[in-house]
């Protein structure tokens, strides 16, 4: 029986092999498949996006997918093109070698030619490839409604790669909760336009403005939308973008403050954001806040918090709190961004806040000793402290009280006890004029302390007994150009005093009698004059000098301009003769002119030690402005670090900046912050860093960890030994003392070894 059945296949077999190959039996190939991915514009296609592949050019579809249908594919697509290798071929059919397109939607994202029969091949698809142009985006916008007239709200229309030709599109305006019409009138919020916007080729952005109608009526705040149509050169990629009129009649602002928390050793501890209105609103107002992942991560660092804020009628203040959690590592400051939206019947200044989470085990730069304060009538809001040469006293100035005070130093540990006080009232100190003592500097040789006397207008010379540290009087001079004597430098070569009159806007000089110090006046640099004596020509932006210093070798000298917002140069007269230390006016540096910035209010400079670098704090502008310093005192500036930087705070209306002696560190005052900063000076360039660039070592706030009288820091002093640092606080009436961490000496880490 089996071999009847095997003769039989063997016959079959044979007969349909005599069977001619042009009969109509379709003898078919296995398909030939395409897949990979589908982008528009670089944005990942959504499910239900329809995939089509069609013959070219006869436009026959031969395979279709939807995206997202078999989910064993996940996010990619698979075109399994029917194949056949006879004649005539079957429609729907195609053959190695055969031209096609592949659609999304209904935009051709690639041209391609079909392979061999039973094989896979990778395509990603995106219609940018094609050559069709950029695409084009219009971005959502917002913009203060006004009070009168009209004022702007502008869209921007992208494109996401530049072109060699430009694109345009038609746009339109589009109601939404704001009502349109031609002109501005009664209930109109916005003038209803439309326009063809253009961007040139090799640009990227168009401005489209929108004139929105002002008012004064309390309302919430109103959405229009912008539509893009009829693109040419590039292809809409989103081409609707809405448009929020805040409304700002009677709109209290918003007014968040950074905030930081130290990392706790176990548990938690509530990272609290103070918010608070610019003023009551008489309605209900709120926003809704969301903490986004910078450094810090929610979970292993801090619990993430999303919510909304609502304030009621007349109330101002509330808080925001994020639980930063405790962990076993020692690691640098970390942090995370808290972003506000959607504000109802308020509006921002600033939409968005920075949460750092400090670990106090971490590369701290300084340690806190001690903080001291001198008894009731004695010590009252110091501007000033300054520290003998030999290290072994420390005086302060007491503004409020028109004291000077007097304290022994612990060399070893840094802490100060006091030995005596001085005022214009004390035995030997009749006609001292110290009436307002605001800035204190001692001689080399520490034989004498100069004192401006802000409110007296003068300068106090009063000689220093080294063996004990105590004071008497010798001098005072006092003119109308000390008007406001803010600020005292000596030359390095001790020769010279300079004071700024603060408000006679002016730089007074005086030539210093070695051994007894006396003082006599040598001249007058006046803002807005032109001094004969000299070919420097009139001086500018010399508006309340607040800040002196002249370079190592004594050929120039910086002034810091507070309300002129500006550093002035004058270059001096270095040699000894009749003119010897005269001043003659060189250049000027302006905030927002040139490029320069970080000078508002500019407040406090210093020298680095190598006479490299010229680091100016700008009150206003919550920055320390660095210039680099040319070999003939020319200043070029090279950048500004500001508050509310990455990983930068505590530059809140910075007075008082210094260099250590080693030029290692800067340290910074924040005044408004009650902080006080030290930055990691690069004293070797390498790699990525160039000498004289700063880092952010260490930010040491009032009423955090060990320190409780930080609050209004004016003035810094640092030892001679390197090993101290002194900061008077204002507000708390005191004067604490660091210690520099003797094992913090990797001072780029990170990256900037």
């Amino acid at each position: 029986m089996k071999r009847r059945v095997l003769k039989l296949l063997i016959a079959v077999t044979l007969a349909l092999a005599c069977v001619p190959t042009f009969v109509d039996a379709k003898i078919k190939a296995p398909d030939h498949v395409i897949y990979g991915t589908a982008t528009v514009f670089g944005a990942p296609a959504t499910n239900g996006t329809v995939i089509e592949l069609r013959s070219y050019p006869e436009d026959v579809l031969l395979t279709r997918y939807v995206l997202g249908r078999d989910p064993s594919l996940g996010n990619q697509f698979a075109l399994r093109i029917p194949m056949d290798t006879v004649e005539p071929r079957e429609a729907g059919h195609a053959r190695p070698g055969d031209a096609v397109h592949i659609f999304l939607g209904t935009r051709i994202a690639a041209e391609t030619t079909v392979g061999e029969e039973g094989v896979a091949v990778r395509l990603d698809l995106d219609p940018q490839n094609m050559g069709t142009g950029p695409g084009i985006s219009v971005a959502l916008t917002q913009a203060l409604e006004g009070n009168v007239g009209v004022s702007p709200m502008v869209f921007t229309m992208t494109l996401n790669n530049p072109s060699t030709e430009s694109v345009s599109a038609t746009w339109q305006t589009q109601d939404g909760t704001a009502i349109g019409a031609a002109t501005c009138a009664a209930g109109v919020d916005y003038v209803s336009d439309q326009g063809v916007a253009t961007v040139a080729a090799g640009a990227q952005t168009q401005a489209i403005t929108i004139s929105l109608c002002g008012d004064a009526v309390v309302e919430t705040n109103e959405t229009l939308s912008l539509l893009l149509t009829g693109a040419t050169g590039g292809v809409l990629q989103n081409n609707v973008a809405v448009g929020t009129l805040i409304d700002d009649d009677d709109v209290p602002e918003v007014i968040i403050d950074d905030a930081r928390a130290l990392e706790p050793s176990s548990g938690m501890v509530d990272l609290v954001f103070h918010v608070r209105l610019s003023r009551p609103s008489a309605i209900a107002t709120s926003f809704n806040y969301a903490t986004q992942n910078l450094s810090a991560i929610a979970g292993p660092d801090y619990l993430a918090r999303s919510g909304t804020v609502a304030i009621t009628a007349g109330q101002t203040l509330a808080e925001i709190r994020v639980p930063v959690l405790a962990d076993a590592t020692i690691e640098p400051r970390e942090q995370f961004r808290l972003v506000l939206s959607s504000p109802l019947a308020l509006r921002f200044g600033r939409n968005e806040a920075f949460g750092d989470i400090v670990d106090p085990a971490y590369d701290p730069a300084v340690f806190p000793v001690e903080e001291t304060t001198g008894p009731a009538g004695i010590l009252a809001a110091p501007s000033d402290v300054v520290l003998s040469p030999d290290g072994l006293h420390a005086y302060v100035a007491s503004e409020s009280l028109d004291t000077i005070v007097a304290y022994s130093r612990d060399v070893t540990t840094g802490r100060l006890t006091r030995i005596a006080h001085y005022t214009d009232q004390s035995a030997g100190f009749a006609g001292a004029l110290l009436d307002g003592p605001s800035d204190l500097v001692v001689s080399g040789d520490g034989a004498q302390i100069y004192v401006a006397s802000r409110n007296a207008g003068a300068v106090a010379v009063l000689a220093r007994n080294a063996s004990d540290g105590t004071l008497s009087y010798v001098q005072s001079r006092s003119a109308t150009s000390l008007q406001g004597a803010s600020a005292l430098h000596l030359s390095a070569d001790g020769q010279h005093l300079y004071v700024a009159g603060g408000t006679a806007n002016t730089v007074v000089s005086f030539t210093r009698t070695p051994g007894t110090g006396d003082l006599t006046q040598l001249e007058v640099e006046t803002n807005a004059v032109n001094d004969p004596d000299d070919s420097g020509g009139a001086v500018t932006a010399l508006d309340r000098p607040s800040g002196v210093t002249t370079s190592a070798d004594g050929a120039q000298l910086y002034v810091a301009s507070r309300f002129g917002n500006a550093v002035l140069t004058f270059n001096r007269t270095n040699a000894a003769g009749a003119g010897f230390g005269k001043l003659s006016f060189a250049s000027v540096q302006r905030n927002g002119l040139a490029g320069v910035q970080g000078l508002g209010g500019a407040y406090d400079l210093v020298l680095s030690p190598d006479n490299g670098q010229l680091y100016v704090v700008g009150e206003s502008s919550n920055a320390i402005a660095v210039f680099d310093r040319a070999a003939n005192g020319a200043l070029t500036w090279r950048t500004q670090i500001r508050k509310n930087d990455p990983g930068v705070h505590g530059l809140g209306g910075p007075q008082s900046v210094e260099v250590s002696p080693d030029g290692t560190q800067v340290y910074v005052a924040g005044f408004a912050d009650d902080s006080f900063t030290v930055f990691s000076r690069a004293t070797v360039a390498s790699t990525g860093v160039a000498v004289g660039d700063l880092r952010v070592q260490q930010t040491v706030f009032d009423d955090e960890g060990q320190v409780s009288l930080l609050n209004g820091p004016v003035a810094i002093a640092s030892s001679a030994d390197n090993r101290h640092i002194y900061v008077a606080a204002s507000v708390d009436n005191s004067v604490v003392v660091f210690t520099r961490d003797s094992n913090a000496q990797d001072l780029f880490k990170d990256g900037f070894e």
